[in-house]
């Protein structure tokens, strides 16, 4: 799926997803403001179009304090408007000083606006918290190419590309119980 695919999918450009996203980030700062949560107000905003991941915060270490945000294009499709707030307010509260971590006083903060707002945010979260369906997860579910299976549990592990374990399958044994893996193609 292109670009442009995506954007479609979602019912919405890509400037206009940029606008909307610049518009729940000012009011997600308004409120963490309102309980003097200290993020960083250096931030560049990005819609990632290929990760799985629903946020990213990177900071960008040529600079001390500005850092870079980037969030999956599904959060702007028709319902989701709940899982982009709390995305972005769960990376916002990375920009604070101490808290890259999901541990501390990220933890502490993260606690501090559910209760404040009555907001679900946590460490990850799943479709179903989010209200959309990750598009990028389900253009990668399309794309198995490999199977192995344990022939003695039946656990499995997909694989896009026959990289080394998928090439070197028959050395190897299952992690859960032991067994022999046998390969399935797609």
């Amino acid at each position: 799926m292109t670009k442009a695919e995506k954007f479609e999918r979602v019912g919405m450009s890509m400037e206009d997803c940029m606008e909307w996203l610049l518009a729940v980030a000012d009011e997600a700062m308004m409120e963490l403001d309102e309980l003097d949560i200290p993020y960083s107000p250096c931030i560049k905003w990005k819609i990632n179009t290929r990760a799985r991941r629903w946020g990213l915060c990177r900071r960008l270490y040529d600079l001390q304090y500005e850092f870079e945000i980037e969030l999956n294009i599904s959060l702007f499709a028709d319902g989701a408007f709940d899982g982009l707030k709390n995305t972005i307010i769960h990376e916002l509260l990375h920009t604070c000083p101490d808290c890259m971590k999901h541990t501390g006083e990220w933890k502490e903060y993260a606690d501090m606006v559910n209760r404040a707002f009555g907001y679900n945010i946590k460490r990850t979260s799943s479709e179903e918290d989010k209200c959309a369906e990750n598009i990028n997860r389900a253009e990668r579910e399309d794309k198995i190419k490999y199977r192995l299976q344990c022939e003695k549990c039946t656990a499995h592990w997909d694989y896009c590309r026959a990289g080394k374990f998928v090439k070197i399958y028959k050395r190897c044994t299952c992690g859960r119980c032991g067994g022999s893996l046998k390969l399935i193609t797609f």
